[in-house]
């Protein structure tokens, strides 16, 4: 949110802020100089191309509201039969120490299975080898243990 917030203040419109996101905020200004313009649809009919400014760029805000659309309608898409996720009860923390793996295990109320569905970003082989995650690593961790987090964080 903070990035897109920050793509809108610099760039004036939701439509650039969105495929800033994926495209880059200094591209997205350098096709709304060769174009000229500042409306989403200039820059995708361009001609004035850059060497980045490919298929992905041109339609990543097409993407954008068509998932939009469809997250809207969905219940009319799919029918009565759509199963919709529960919220997650879970919490991120930022290790401020290495932490060992024993130690972030008692989060998980031992179950390393659990730690791994969660944080599926961590180099597990490094892991295991170490025994420890360093700090600065983020971390998802279930809300009834965030407290056990906290202390070490």
């Amino acid at each position: 949110a903070r990035i897109l917030k920050e793509n809108y203040k610099k760039l004036g419109s939701w439509p650039l802020a969105i495929t800033a996101y994926n495209h880059g905020l200094t591209g997205v200004i350098r096709m709304k100089a060769k174009a000229n313009s500042t409306n989403i649809e200039d820059l995708i009919d361009s001609t004035e191309k850059t060497r980045t400014w490919g298929f992905a760029s041109r339609n990543f805000y097409a993407c954008f509201l068509a998932v939009l659309e469809v997250e809207r309608n969905a219940g009319d898409l799919f029918g009565k039969n759509l199963v919709q996720s529960k919220a997650s009860n879970v919490k991120e923390v930022r290790l401020v120490q290495t932490t060992s793996k024993s130690v972030i295990l008692k989060w998980y109320n031992g179950s390393a299975v659990r730690f791994k569905e969660l944080n599926p970003h961590l180099n597990w082989s490094l892991i295991m080898k170490t025994k420890k995650i360093p700090a600065g690593v983020p971390l998802v961790v279930p809300t009834e243990n965030y407290h056990l987090a906290l202390d070490r964080s």
